[in-house]
């Protein structure tokens, strides 16, 4: 079962629809640009970019089209609607949902925590579809029509993917000081966000 996460309803309209999407992808293009340049070096409360393996902790998602264990998706779905000889997209929703997981860095095990992150725009069909997943989707995202006659398609992070996470790193005391040296606490590092942003 799904908690959490966020979900997205964009209503296009034809040729509407493009001209909104092209600025949109050059604005992805750049805020990408600016995420991938900024440190990798640990500053508490610092905004980072670190990269490393997905290691999972506790249980995984499932992702709604695929079925696939994963810690993060991102599953879109969209209806058309016949105008003359073309169809055009008539509704679509994603849902968006993250589990927290650990990553695997030059700086040790980081804690990436939150409910929904941002994914690359890019996203692949599901090859072969499964159709009573999709109608699923459909029935819970308030997509309505047959599963055959939408288009679907989904991004998810898997444990021991490699990626980039973007957001606030903290430094986090994980035992009570009394109880050791003060140089001695240990502390675990977590990096959080509003959303956190994933590249792959």
């Amino acid at each position: 079962m799904i908690t959490g996460g966020l979900v997205v309803i964009v209503a296009i309209m034809g040729l509407a629809g493009l001209v909104v999407a092209i600025p949109s992808a050059i604005r992805s293009s750049h805020a990408r640009k600016q995420r991938l340049a900024a440190p990798d070096e640990i500053v508490d409360h610092g905004v980072v970019t670190l990269r490393g393996t997905v290691k999972l902790i506790g249980q995984p998602l499932v992702a709604p089209l695929s079925g696939r264990a994963c810690v993060a998706f991102r599953a879109t779905g969209r209806t058309f609607t016949r105008v003359g000889q073309r169809k055009e997209v008539d509704a679509e929703v994603s849902e968006i949902v993250m589990t927290p997981f650990v990553l695997v860095t030059k700086h040790g095990e980081v804690f990436v925590d939150g409910e929904d992150c941002g994914l690359p725009d890019h996203s692949a069909p599901i090859i072969p579809r499964k159709l009573d997943l999709e109608q699923e989707f459909m029935k819970r995202v308030f997509l309505i029509g047959p599963a055959g006659e939408a288009g679907f398609d989904e991004i998810i992070v898997k444990p021991g993917m490699k990626i980039a996470v973007h957001g606030v790193v903290r430094e986090e005391v994980t035992t009570n000081g009394a109880e050791v040296g003060f140089r001695d606490v240990p502390k675990r590092l977590r990096i959080s966000g509003e959303p956190i942003v994933i590249d792959l």
